[in-house]
């Protein structure tokens, strides 16, 4: 059964947070933000809201927290991250569940 990019783009919504130790080679673990979480120096943050807006929080340079804000879409079972301002990122969904989010960058 192939599920459809609207039915996967509604099931993304929400706000995921990078748990970097879950990661393994090239695949990135996201989990719901609500979800405890070992501390950390940083994590990266991505809120995909249902109408395509897309907030990102992740460490700046000088360890302070840095937001953006932008679009995001899936399309052909990839994840697409389009910042305001800068170039969009393409990911592999290579998991999706409700307490689980494993994206794999695509070049």
């Amino acid at each position: 059964m192939h599920v459809g990019d609207k039915e996967v783009q509604s099931a993304l919504a929400g706000t995921w947070t990078h748990f970097h130790e879950e990661d393994k080679g090239d695949h990135q673990v996201f989990r719901p933000a609500s979800d405890p979480m070992p501390p950390s120096r940083g994590r990266t943050t991505i809120e995909l809201r249902p109408d395509g807006f897309l907030g990102r929080s992740a460490p700046g340079a000088d360890d302070r927290t840095n937001h953006t804000g932008g679009k995001w879409e899936v399309r052909a079972g990839k994840l697409i991250l389009k910042p305001d301002g800068g170039a969009p990122s393409t990911y592999d969904i290579v998991q999706a569940e409700p307490g689980k989010l494993t994206l794999k960058p695509s070049f």
